[in-house]
């Protein structure tokens, strides 16, 4: 087949701003090669018949292997009572396999009223069972799954004072309690994978930039067909490790895929209360958590050895004072090592002035749900500045955009395939 694509009779949007249409393109090797020309000898030529062509969209941050496989099936988002919440469990506790947990996704407190714990959890339950936030950065625990994991340890770990209540949050979260949820067989992975793809293809989704560990990238998205579906772009959640290093440079020699950078996490979110601000909540103790290498006081090293492999450094701050330290320390890295922050929903008046020139991932479905907590949560001043994106582009800063799927399911932007 040729790798050259003609594309004709129909109106073929170039520019937005200002506006620019065309009537025939050519495409080769994925670059634009003309505009309104003649079609090149042996070109693939597709005819419009009037219809419109868009360019293809890009989700700059979402979780493509962990949504499609892992988020769990109960869907508790439309919950909001202990009973409703206590009777879809005990309903989805016959379809789960032997030696399976029971997974559940999409509560948050302010629709059930309170912050569930393993009270919440009825006595016929008899499966481990967890039961994520809206967010993913909390969840809470029935006594059969509290049983399974190492109590003297995970006390003492970010995120793991309450586990006693059934509730973990962040490091003890993703470093002590999903680890022990049995995983699926790679082969359903993959299939539910390739249906998020198809999904995504039919909304116009094109290209997508995906948060992975590199187990996940091995034995699932080198095994499907992503040549038929889309390019993905990884960010890796492993740790820059030499070894892990060697692995992203052999994982992207394809044309489809490329591992491009490492991710870390400096705190948590607003929803659950452990982004870290500088000022305590409003509405509850605390100004928040500080995540892994934040926590460990490894960011300054972790973000020169990711620069110094050739990736990009991807930093997860969502608070003010998470987001001031993620500049700091990007202070002397230069923009061609790609550093970018994720989220950065709250930036204080004195860190503002030092967004200039540097790349954020934002993700605009989530500002309808947050604003909603935001005042009660925060007061008025840092109000204002959340989801301000107006206000980081005034002051110099370079914005790409993505959904966080599936954090994103509660605004309906993707469904759960």
């Amino acid at each position: 087949m040729s790798r050259t694509i003609y594309i004709t009779n129909g109106i073929i949007l170039i520019q937005l701003r200002p506006l620019r249409i065309a009537h025939s393109i050519t495409i080769t090797d994925g670059l634009v090669r003309g505009i309104d020309g003649e079609a090149p000898a042996h070109a693939n030529c597709i005819d419009l018949q009037g219809k419109t062509a868009l360019p293809g969209l890009v989700d700059s941050h979402l979780h493509l292997v962990q949504g499609a496989s892992w988020m769990g099936n109960v869907d508790l988002r439309k919950v909001k009572s202990k009973e409703a919440f206590r009777s879809l469990l005990l309903e989805a506790q016959s379809e789960v396999p032997e030696g399976q947990w029971l997974v559940a996704y999409g509560w948050n407190q302010e629709e059930l009223g309170a912050n569930p714990d393993k009270s919440w959890f009825p006595n016929e339950l008899t499966v481990p069972t967890l039961c994520y936030r809206i967010d993913f950065h909390s969840a809470v625990l029935n006594d059969i799954a509290i049983n399974q994991i190492p109590y003297e340890t995970i006390i003492n770990v970010t995120g793991g004072s309450l586990i006693e209540s059934g509730i973990v949050k962040e490091d003890a979260l993703y470093s002590f309690v999903c680890p022990i949820i049995p995983s699926i067989a790679p082969e359903n992975k993959c299939k539910r994978t390739i249906d998020a793809l198809r999904n995504f293809q039919s909304k116009g989704i094109t290209l997508v930039g995906s948060m992975e560990e590199l187990a996940d990238v091995r034995d699932v998205l080198m095994n499907i067909p992503l040549k038929s579906l889309m390019r993905v772009g990884v960010i890796s959640l492993d740790a820059p490790t030499e070894e892990n290093i060697a692995s992203c440079v052999q994982l992207s020699s394809g044309d489809f895929i490329r591992v491009f950078g490492f991710k870390a996490f400096l705190d948590g979110s607003l929803g659950s209360r452990t982004a870290k601000m500088y000022e305590p909540w409003s509405d509850t103790e605390g100004d928040g958590l500080w995540a892994g290498v934040a926590e460990s006081g490894e960011l300054t090293n972790w973000v020169k050895q990711v620069c110094e492999s050739g990736f990009a450094p991807v930093i997860h701050a969502i608070g003010d004072a998470a987001v001031g330290k993620g500049l700091e320390a990007f202070r002397e890295i230069k923009n061609t090592s790609c550093p970018r922050i994720e989220h950065a929903q709250f930036i204080s008046e004195k860190d503002i002035a030092n967004v200039k020139h540097r790349m954020f991932g934002v993700q605009p479905l989530h500002q309808p749900d947050d604003a909603k907590i935001a005042l009660e949560a925060v007061g008025e001043t840092r109000e204002k500045q959340l989801h301000n994106w107006r206000r980081m582009l005034d002051a110099g800063a370079r914005l790409s955009f993505g959904s966080d799927w599936p954090v994103c399911l509660l605004a309906g932007s993707y469904e759960h395939v």
